[in-house]
Parts: C-alpha cells; structure tokens; sequence
C-alpha cells in the first residue's frame, strides 16, 4: 500500500503543478500533503491489523511462551506456508 501511494503521488504531482498557482502552488502542495498522510494512514491501519491479528492468533492458538516453542515455529516458518497457513506466525511489530 505504501509503495502504491507512493507511485500514484509521483506519478500525479507534476499535474498539479500548474503556472496559473505560481508561485506558492497551494494545489501541487495540497496534493502532495493529501497522498502523504494517505500513506500514513495505511501505514497505521497495518500496524493495528498486524497486531489485531497477533492477538487474535494468540487467543485462538495459544501464547508462544518457551524457547522450544518458538524454535518450532521458526521451524514451521521454513515450510512453504503463507502467513494465514502456519497457525505459529507472528508478526514482528
């Protein structure tokens, strides 16, 4: 999502640069502040899923608490699972 918002901001931002609003470009600079912080607000939105999701993870499969624990589920990570898939997944936040 942040590499799209990113793409579509440098893609879009040389149209709003137009003559007729030199020369504070308050619509090229409005533009530019509107793709920013939608960037970082799907920026957030992923981190409260990703942790949403751990928690969740944790209430249905259990807490990963040992050592022993988790060197299993690094295990199962080098298996060919996507993150949905392998019921040990966390994400790192």
């Amino acid at each position: 999502m942040m590499l799209i918002m990113f793409s579509a901001g440098n893609i879009a931002g040389p149209f709003f640069f137009r003559n007729e609003d030199a020369p504070r470009y308050v619509l090229a600079i409005a533009s530019i502040l509107v793709f920013f912080c939608s960037g970082l607000l799907c920026a957030l939105v992923l981190r409260f899923y990703m942790q949403w999701e751990n928690r969740r993870r944790d209430r249905v499969y259990g807490v990963l608490e040992t050592a022993d624990d988790r060197v299993d589920a690094m295990r199962m990570g080098m298996h060919d699972k996507t993150d949905l898939e392998n019921t040990d997944f966390r994400y790192v936040l």
